[in-house]
């Protein structure tokens, strides 16, 4: 199953294996997070929901009906019931019940951020995995089973009508994502190769011809915006070509966020770890160079004011790619030293190696679920819930091919989960694992 991946995806995939997922848990929450947003997308509308409003004689795209949400012309209650008595899904988890909805308003709004704010979305997912679906997030913690970790995010997390029919897409998605960024891997598997082919493509565009706009509208499209500044066809654009170039390739995270002022990306580029405070060091191809017009010596640390892309060097010659570079995206050839090099960033590419195969085995490493009852009534369902919480007890219930299961943990031995059954048993309740 193809999977289009963007820079979201990047960042949210380092989150959740910083948050102590592990990998196969981590892509197994993101396919389903890539399919109930049409390919990772925070600001993602539910398609039904655009064209209900739109038969009501309410026009609007994700982009405009987040902003709308964002400035107040979509109110609080609008939000949470897009039309009266309606409900529709929104951001990467298509939150749907007001209830969900309204947590996920609360939190941007306490922050000052967008509805569509990508570190905002996934901290409230880990919010109501720690809170709410525990034994979902054990799962993901423990599981080496991409499957396994899919299944538990849609049947207990997400929870569609009909999960059976959609259960193979959302493995599939895990799947790709998994191979593509195991092991480490995104630590972003983009290449040099891919960056500098994606700037080679712009060679040419011009502020004359207006072409520079199509660039300028990259960058503006990925969100949050770099202090929240949108960027003007007037305005210097070198940063936001060079923002633009790892936007396109889906490789934002290596340089460690977009900006569209060359001063303030050094900071990012300090922060992330890859800046090279030297201007005359034998760069790299794929290297950002950052120049300090002011200075014309070494060593030179000045205020810099102009960036591009390293894309060769050769017999001590440094051939660059820049965005408005003479109102144009084109090549610059300058000396090795050159003393108005303020230094460079160096990105951790991907090595030029061929992508996994998203079909691939995944390790199997058993996690062992201790299923309380099975009840037709959720009723039932929910006073064992209670009982068991009283008697301390994790747990929870949750709908599937028309039962009420009663989940009392996720266990990575089954010495644990045996050690629970025997608890269930004290209580006067038989219980299973699977």
């Amino acid at each position: 199953m193809a999977v289009r991946f963007n820079s979201e995806m990047e960042t949210a995939w380092r989150y959740f294996i910083e948050k102590g997922l592990t990998e196969a848990g981590a892509a197994g929450l993101m396919g389903n997070l890539y399919a109930e947003s049409a390919g990772f997308h925070p600001n993602r509308v539910e398609f039904l929901c655009i064209r209900r409003l739109k038969e009501a004689g309410k026009i609007y795209t994700d982009t405009t009906y987040t902003e709308a949400v964002d400035d107040g012309r979509i109110t609080t209650s609008q939000f949470l019931n897009p039309l009266p008595g309606r409900v529709y899904g929104y951001g990467l988890a298509q939150w749907t019940s007001p209830d969900r909805k309204r947590g996920l308003y609360s939190l941007c709004k306490s922050r000052g951020v967008s509805i569509a704010n990508l570190q905002t979305q996934l901290d409230y997912i880990m919010d109501e995995l720690s809170n709410k679906y525990r034994i979902v997030l054990q799962t993901l913690k423990l599981s080496a089973n991409v499957r396994q970790s899919s299944n538990m995010v849609l049947y207990n997390f997400e929870q569609p009508a009909d999960p059976d029919k959609l259960a193979e897409t959302r493995y599939q998605y895990a799947a790709a994502i998994y191979n593509r960024c195991k092991n480490g891997g995104v630590k972003v598997k983009i290449t040099v190769s891919q960056i500098l082919g994606t700037a080679r493509t712009w060679i040419g565009y011009s502020e004359a011809s207006g072409k520079h706009k199509k660039i300028i509208d990259v960058y503006n499209s990925h969100k949050p915006l770099a202090r929240g500044y949108t960027v003007q066809p007037n305005d210097s654009w070198c940063d936001t070509f060079v923002s633009a170039v790892f936007i396109k390739a889906g490789g934002v995270a290596l340089i460690g966020g977009t900006e569209c002022g060359v001063e303030e990306h050094i900071k990012i580029f300090k922060k992330a770890g890859i800046w090279i405070e030297d201007g005359t060091i034998i760069p790299k191809p794929g290297d950002i160079i950052c120049y300090n017009w002011n200075d014309a010596t070494q060593p030179n640390d000045g205020y810099a004011d102009h960036i591009g892309i390293v894309e060769s060097v050769s017999d001590n010659k440094i051939t660059t790619i820049e965005g408005n570079y003479k109102d144009s995206v084109g090549r610059r050839v300058i000396p090795v030293g050159w003393g108005y090099i303020r230094g460079y960033a160096r990105p951790r590419y991907a090595a030029e190696t061929q992508q996994g195969n998203a079909n691939a085995a995944f390790p199997q490493q058993k996690v062992y679920h201790v299923q309380a009852a099975t009840f037709t009534d959720k009723k039932y369902a929910d006073q064992l819930v209670l009982k068991l919480k009283s008697n301390g007890i994790d747990s929870y219930s949750y709908q599937k091919s028309g039962y009420w299961l009663v989940q009392a943990g996720a266990f990575a031995s089954k010495a644990n989960a045996d050690a629970m059954l025997k608890r269930l048993k004290d209580l006067g309740i038989s219980g299973m694992t699977w």
